[in-house]
């Protein structure tokens, strides 16, 4: 697997939303890869965080507050907008 820079992962990268609008429902996790990979081979499993040519891996289902845990090797936490946590299953809600 050939890798490529992640300096083109921008500091503000927004997931679920179009413009002004937020997506209606909840999202379960989020993996950037700095490399083309075969989806198959993930499907429906949760990552080590460590496989090569892993960028960020959010679980969502991990965090507190207004941040999520960065499950991959960077450790860079994400940051919640317009959604907050659900207590009872630490899911995503849309804030109204």
């Amino acid at each position: 697997m050939s890798n490529v820079s992640a300096s083109w992962l921008p500091s503000n990268l927004l997931l679920g939303m179009d413009g002004a609008q937020y997506m209606a429902g909840q999202i379960d996790e989020v993996q950037i890869w700095n490399a083309a990979v075969n989806v198959s081979v993930f499907y429906d499993k949760y990552l080590r965080g460590t496989e090569e040519g892993l960028v960020r891996y959010y679980k969502c289902n991990e965090g507190e507050g207004k941040q999520f845990k960065d499950s991959s090797t960077s450790k860079k936490p994400g940051s919640l907008h317009g959604t907050t946590w659900l207590s009872s299953s630490l899911e995503l809600r849309k804030l109204n």
